[in-house]
């Protein structure tokens, strides 16, 4: 495992680093909030290493490196950047990482990585959860015929970040975005985590 979430940075890369920051340049606690996904996002990645955090990912379109690569089924759009590059976004919503089927577009996602609980992955996706960052990630050697890890939170997850946005005095936390939840289970969390 990674000793720190700062692999190549001169800094930490973490809410908490961010919140000091804030702090340090004079925001009162009671006015900022921290941030809980109720999403993922993915890359191709060269290799499984920490089940694929931190290794370098595959790829470039247009010589933009590493662009987004088709996350769960929705992920269908083509976006496009300031400089032209079009890409999808990677995005995966948390319902289907863990496997919806109460979809209004009648489809369901294919190969889910979370179909058997939170915490376990299955159909050729191994999870790792990274204490140091309070973030779980799933990697497989063949989602749509490529390498993919998908960095994301979980129930743990967002209990923990919640829990620290309690016990560090913030104002409150910020979700993005309800609809994508599964059954109640990171909106759960992040209650349990704050009471």
């Amino acid at each position: 495992e990674p000793a720190s979430n700062n692999v190549g940075y001169s800094q930490p890369l973490s809410q908490a680093a961010v919140i000091n920051e804030w702090v340090n340049a004079g925001v009162p606690l009671s006015q900022l909030t921290n941030g809980l996904a109720f999403y993922g996002r993915s890359w191709q990645v060269q290799s499984s290493t920490n089940n694929g955090l931190y290794q370098e990912c595959i790829g470039s379109v247009n010589g933009a490196a590493c662009p987004g690569i088709i996350g769960d089924f929705l992920d269908a759009a083509i976006y496009t950047d300031v400089c032209g590059t079009q890409y999808h976004s990677g995005v995966w919503m948390y319902m289907n990482l863990r496997g919806a089927t109460n979809l209004p577009t009648g489809t369901v996602q294919t190969d889910v990585p979370l179909s058997a609980s939170p915490t376990t992955a299955g159909n050729g996706w191994t999870r790792e959860f990274f204490d140091f960052a309070q973030t779980p990630t799933l990697y497989t050697a063949n989602y749509l015929g490529e390498p993919t890890f998908i960095s994301y939170d979980d129930p743990v997850s967002i209990q923990a970040k919640a829990a620290y946005a309690k016990a560090s005095g913030l104002g409150g936390t910020m979700i993005w975005e309800l609809s994508q939840d599964y059954n109640g289970e990171l909106v759960a969390a992040a209650l349990a985590g704050w009471n």
